[in-house]
């Protein structure tokens, strides 16, 4: 049977029969993968083993209200797959994996033969659970036509069968704390033929726990990709004597990784990552684990020189535009290319304070360029224009970073070697507001 063997593989595997004669009831049965490039299965398996002596399975005739008249009975043994998971109606049950052994049938006049009975779902091979929502009494119902009831005996050779669907609501119930399942339900076909089915099982098997830690922010390393590390070492099986045999790592439908931990690279903004882990009876468990990786680091902006001396102060304009007038080296660990602009430029003095020739404007800038008058007051001690430069990347989270340059006209040149002469513009123009 797929599954117990340790080359078998999930998405290899669909449903199975055994070649003995034997009877039993299938659905696909999940273990391992080698590669998860595909999503092979929900989380959160648990194991029943039926408890035989309450477990049975009767055919025979049915009317349309769902009375039904005998024809044979059978002992049913085996084992159930359940997955519990949230619903927003309640808790969700899906029934799956089912391997059901029965006897031979006993009918008027003697044993019937070796007989099968399979349990089948005609949706896909991920479809294939049978789902159960919970209702206020805490009972489980399966909708009307979800389950296929396939029964099919072998007399004195010769092979033949027929298939009931369920008409009505199938009913279970499920303690998971107290490891007790039951499952009940009828079906019959157009011809009038039916079948009524009672299992009740232990658990033996509970789903591992599927731990990838708290969800978590990791910060920007480049302007492309940040290496995120994955790590599932947390994960635990509460079966005793029970390990996790595999690991699974997804992001939406694309398979990461099937080792514990695993290094993968994330562009900037919010991951959910999904964690699969199996235990070496095919139980499985999964979690949702959201990592953010975020810029938070301003560039890093340097003008290089903080001090710029104007002289003489003969009233005209000197223009300062980024890259040219004003050198600066700016860099960003996550964004290649981030802006920076003039944001700012204002004096230390009046326009027209005393002494400094009685013209104005003196200022004025755009985002990459801009312009002052050299002129001071003539009794101060020199006038100082700061002009405020910012850089900001393109994060969400907008981060900036400035720097500020002096422009300064001094009283006098004493001790101001190297100053820039404003010459050329005595009024201002279009190129200051660029």
């Amino acid at each position: 049977m797929c599954g117990d063997a340790p080359s078998c593989r999930i998405g290899a595997c669909r449903s199975a029969i055994a070649n003995d004669r034997t009877a039993f009831i299938v659905a696909p049965l999940g273990c391992e993968t080698e590669a998860p490039s595909v999503r092979v299965s929900p989380s959160g398996d648990y194991q029943i083993h039926l408890e035989e002596a309450a477990s049975f399975a009767i055919v025979g005739t049915m009317d349309d209200k769902g009375n039904l008249s005998q024809m044979g009975r059978t002992q049913l043994r085996g084992r159930i797959w359940l997955n519990e998971s949230p619903d927003p109606s309640g808790r969700r049950l899906d029934i799956a994996n089912m391997r059901l052994r029965a006897a031979d049938f006993v009918v008027s006049g003697g044993p019937l033969g070796s007989v099968k009975l399979n349990i089948t779902n005609t949706a896909t091979f991920l479809g294939t659970r049978i789902p159960a929502v919970e209702q206020q009494d805490g009972t489980f119902l399966v909708a009307p036509g979800q389950v296929r009831l396939g029964i099919e005996a072998t007399i004195s050779g010769a092979t033949g069968g027929i298939e009931f669907v369920n008409q009505g609501p199938f009913a279970a119930t499920f303690d998971a704390a107290g490891g007790f399942f039951s499952f009940d339900g009828r079906g019959r076909n157009e011809a009038g033929q039916g079948a009524v089915i009672h299992i009740e099982g232990q658990v033996v098997n509970r789903p591992p726990i599927a731990d990838p830690g708290p969800d978590r922010t990791v910060e920007c390393q480049s302007p492309t990709t940040t290496p995120v590390l994955l790590d599932a070492s947390r994960s635990r099986d509460p079966d005793v004597g029970d390990a996790i045999s595999h690991f699974q790592w997804f992001e939406g439908l694309a398979g990461l990784s099937n080792q514990k931990t695993a290094t993968v690279l994330a562009t900037l903004g919010l991951h959910s990552y999904s964690l699969h882990v199996y235990d070496g009876k095919l139980g499985s468990g999964s979690v949702q684990h959201r990592v953010e990786v975020v810029d938070t680091t301003p560039p890093v902006l340097d003008l290089g020189t903080v001090t710029v001396c104007l002289w003489p102060p003969n009233h005209e304009f000197a223009r300062f535009e980024l890259g040219r007038e004003i050198a600066f080296s700016l860099s960003d660990k996550c964004d290649a290319n981030p802006s920076i602009q003039i944001i700012d430029l204002f004096s230390d003095e009046p326009a027209n304070a005393l002494g400094s020739g009685s013209t104005q404007p003196d200022v004025a800038h755009g985002s990459t360029a801009g312009c002052v008058r050299a002129e001071r007051a003539g009794p101060g001690e020199g006038r100082t224009y700061l002009l405020t430069v910012q850089a900001e990347d393109h994060s969400p989270n907008r981060n900036k970073a400035q720097a500020k340059l002096r422009l300064l006209v001094p009283h006098d040149n004493s001790g101001h070697a190297g100053c820039v002469r404003a010459e050329g513009r005595h009024e201002l123009d279009s190129t200051c507001f660029e």
